[in-house]
């Protein structure tokens, strides 16, 4: 991906999700508040972003048995 993008003279730079005890270990205060709206913000964006793709799967391999025949 970092080889595509070099064509483009694009960087990426990744969001990832902090671990849960590293924002319950800081102080109360503004960095923490800070840093749970910062997770907020990304687990909407994520959520947003992965849900029709949770509904073409659901729709295209949950699909139940019917007639006998399994469908995948």
């Amino acid at each position: 991906m970092q080889e595509a993008l070099a064509v483009n003279e694009q960087t990426v730079q990744w969001h990832v999700a902090k671990r849960r005890k590293t924002i319950e270990k800081l102080a109360d205060g503004w960095k923490k508040s800070m840093a749970q709206a910062c997770e907020k913000l990304k687990a909407q964006v994520r959520a947003y972003v992965e849900h029709p793709f949770h509904v073409a799967k659901s729709i295209l391999l949950s699909v139940p048995t019917q007639h006998g025949l399994i469908c995948y």
